[in-house]
């Protein structure tokens, strides 16, 4: 899974989880699941969020600063998550 620009990493799939910043790279991906919606001036907004695996290192990240589409393709979705 490609990341197009810097983003955070993020402990569950709202903008309001604790974060680890990240620069453009490739990660493993684990799964996915609706959250929070981002909404990005260019991209427009999505709601879904991929857990991603980089080293030791483990999060989500809004599907909207991934490359593919906004359900992503061959990211199998995640058991559901509890909403806060």
């Amino acid at each position: 899974m490609s990341v197009w620009t810097t983003v955070h990493i993020r402990n569950c799939p709202w903008r309001d989880g604790s974060t680890m910043t990240l620069p453009a790279q490739t990660l493993n991906s684990v799964c996915q699941a609706t959250g929070e919606t981002v909404t990005d001036p260019v991209y427009g907004s999505n709601n879904w969020w991929t857990y991603v695996i980089l080293g030791e290192n483990s999060g989500w990240i809004s599907n909207i600063y991934l490359r593919g589409d906004a359900h992503l393709n061959n990211v199998p979705d995640c058991a559901s998550i509890t909403q806060h």
